[in-house]
């Protein structure tokens, strides 16, 4: 009796409890089969002992090629791939910076504080602008006139503004 191999026993599963057995999505257990890493019987159905088997000895080659537990890899690929990104990206934006086309949060802060106090000086210096205007007129209708026309002279003054764009990066 001991040369003789034990028989193998003989079941089958679904695609679902085949995916439940291994933890993986049901997509991957498809992909593997298509490997030939797990033995696919019949439509849907899984020969579990040589899918067991297979998937085993796959998970040991992953292991071997590496020396590293296949998810733990899967996770360093991600990470190596997002370092990646995020320094391709933040070369993207110093170039950026460097031609102009893009400026420092504290920049747009600075050119926004100034804009808004110039305008704030602007509106507060109205009345001492049209009061000497206004006291020589008659009429309400000239009175509106006049502040009107001011009015629309500040929103005119406010919307041909220019922000100044400081930044040292900028190429010469």
């Amino acid at each position: 009796m001991a040369g003789k191999t034990p028989k193998k026993p003989k079941q089958t599963v679904s695609l679902a409890e085949m995916a439940d057995w291994f933890g993986i999505t049901e997509r991957r257990v498809q992909q593997l089969a298509k490997e030939q890493v797990i033995k696919k019987d019949s439509r849907g159905q899984y020969d579990l002992y040589e899918s067991v088997r297979g998937y085993i000895a796959f998970l040991k080659d992953e292991i071997d090629d590496t020396g590293v537990d296949p998810n733990i890899k899967d996770s360093l690929k991600k990470e190596k791939i997002r370092l990646t990104k995020a320094r391709a990206d933040l070369t993207e934006m110093e170039a950026k910076e460097k031609t102009g086309e893009l400026i420092s949060s504290e920049e747009v802060e600075a050119n926004l504080i100034e804009l808004f106090s110039n305008i704030r000086a602007y509106f507060l210096s109205i009345p001492t602008r049209l009061a000497p205007l206004i006291y020589e007129q008659d009429s309400i209708e000239a009175i509106k006139k006049i502040t009107k026309e001011e009015i629309h002279k500040a929103l005119k003054e406010i919307s041909s503004a220019k922000i100044k764009i400081t930044s040292s990066h900028k190429s010469s």
